[in-house]
């Protein structure tokens, strides 16, 4: 006989809750799925790991143009129980987009982590409603942003991340040899990881 607890249950729900295409469908399923997943949550039935900051390589120039021109960020949608829970986003630059950004900006970027922006909405999307989603959201350029997100991204569905203004925290990146001595992390693709910020102030001393 095989057991999955309510955290898994709770995480299964808010899952569901949070489709555009569910809410569509289904409204009154998502209303309950959310419902159920606030009520084991409140009740301390479900418990949720402390996580504050999301951190994702960024390797490609479109993702570099959405992070600093339209402070997006978007992954395939089976990231979103990775993701949910943090309240800021840190990119890991590649040393080649280091290099790359460092041509244009005038502050001089290496590899690591740099820059941290606040999360201010999480959202799983049909890729076809990107534009529109963009646009209810009041985004200044839906158009060019939507036309970035779609490129190459075949799936039916889009984890994004509106982001906040990015801030630059670390002159000196905070690289994954770093990270390695205070944290579970190898030196390879990172993957979709989470940390406090005493964890990230920790590894850059």
């Amino acid at each position: 006989m095989n057991f999955v607890s309510w955290t898994e249950v709770a995480n299964v729900c808010q899952s569901i809750a949070i489709k555009n295409k569910n809410r569509q469908t289904n409204p009154t399923g998502s209303v309950i799925a959310q419902e159920f997943a606030s009520h084991l949550k409140e009740t301390n039935m479900a418990k949720e790991e402390h996580r504050e900051i999301y951190l994702r390589d960024v390797s490609s120039s479109d993702s570099i143009e959405l992070y600093f021109r339209h402070k997006i960020y978007r992954c395939q949608s089976n990231f979103f129980n990775s993701a949910r829970q943090n309240l800021y986003f840190a990119p890991y630059f590649t040393r080649q987009m280091a290099d790359q950004i460092s041509e244009t900006n005038l502050v001089p970027i290496g590899e690591g982590l740099s820059f941290v922006s606040r999360i201010k909405l999480i959202h799983v999307i049909d890729t076809r409603d990107v534009r529109g989603f963009l646009k209810e959201h009041n985004h200044p350029d839906a158009v060019r942003a939507a036309e970035i997100i779609r490129k190459k991204h075949r799936a039916k569905e889009v984890l994004m991340l509106m982001l906040g203004e990015p801030r630059l925290i670390f002159v000196s990146p905070v690289t994954k040899a770093k990270l390695a001595k205070k944290l579970s992390f190898g030196t390879g693709a990172m993957g979709s990881r989470s940390c406090t910020f005493d964890d990230l102030l920790s590894a850059s001393q």
